[in-house]
C-alpha cells in the first residue's frame, strides 16, 4: 500500500503494474536481507489492481471521460490533417493573386506615367486631336458592343485642321408588341 499511495491510481491499473512489481520485489528483498532471513525473493507479480467496489462507477466514469477526450483529440488531429493542406493551398493562391495584382497595378501605373509624359510632350496643336481620340475611345468602352460609324469632317481653321465628328447609332429600335387577335 505504501508504494501504491505515491503513484497515480489510473496509471497503476493501466500500465505501471510491472514497474510496481519490480520496486516491490526490491524493497521486500531488502527487508528480508535486513532480517537476515536467508530467503531470496525470485519473482513478484501483481495480477489485478482495482479500486474499492464502492467507487468503481466513479472510476469507470473518469476512464470513460479520458477515452472521450482521447477520441476528441484524435478527431481534431484528423480534421487538422484534412483542413491544413487546403488552407495552405488557399493561402498560396491568395498570395499569388495578390502578387499578380500588385504587378498589374505597377505596370498600369507605369503605362499611365508613360502616356502622361507623352501627352506632356505633345505640341499644343495636337491636343484637340488627342482629346477627340480619347473621347471616341471612351464612347467605344461605354456603349454596347454594336457597330458604330464615325463620320469625321475636317475644317481648316487658322491653318490648323480641326476635327468634328458625329456618331451614327445603329442600335435596333424597340418595336411595339403586336396586339393579339380578338376571337
Amino acid at each position: 500500500m505504501r508504494l501504491a499511495v505515491t503513484r497515480e491510481s489510473f496509471q497503476l491499473m493501466l500500465g505501471e503494474r510491472h514497474a510496481l512489481a519490480g520496486t516491490l520485489r526490491t524493497e521486500v528483498q531488502a527487508e528480508l536481507d535486513a532480517l537476515q532471513s536467508g530467503l531470496e525473493l525470485v519473482w513478484v507479480g501483481i495480477k489485478d489492481i482495482h479500486p474499492p467496489v464502492e467507487v468503481t462507477p466513479d472510476y469507470q466514469a473518469v476512464i470513460s471521460a479520458q477515452e472521450d477526450r482521447e477520441a476528441l483529440v484524435l478527431a481534431a488531429q484528423a480534421a487538422r490533417a484534412d483542413l491544413l493542406p487546403e488552407a495552405r493551398r488557399e493561402s498560396a493562391r491568395l498570395r499569388i493573386e495578390a502578387d499578380a495584382s500588385g504587378q498589374e497595378r505597377a505596370l498600369l501605373a507605369a503605362a499611365d506615367t508613360a502616356r502622361l509624359r507623352a501627352l506632356a510632350a505633345l505640341p499644343a496643336a495636337d491636343l484637340p486631336a488627342w482629346r477627340e481620340v480619347r473621347h471616341l475611345e471612351a464612347l467605344a468602352r461605354v456603349l454596347p458592343p454594336l457597330r458604330k460609324v464615325v463620320v469625321a469632317t475636317a475644317t481648316p481653321s487658322a491653318g490648323a485642321p480641326a476635327t468634328e465628328s458625329a456618331w451614327l447609332d445603329l442600335r435596333p429600335t424597340p418595336t411595339p408588341p403586336t396586339p393579339a387577335p380578338v376571337p
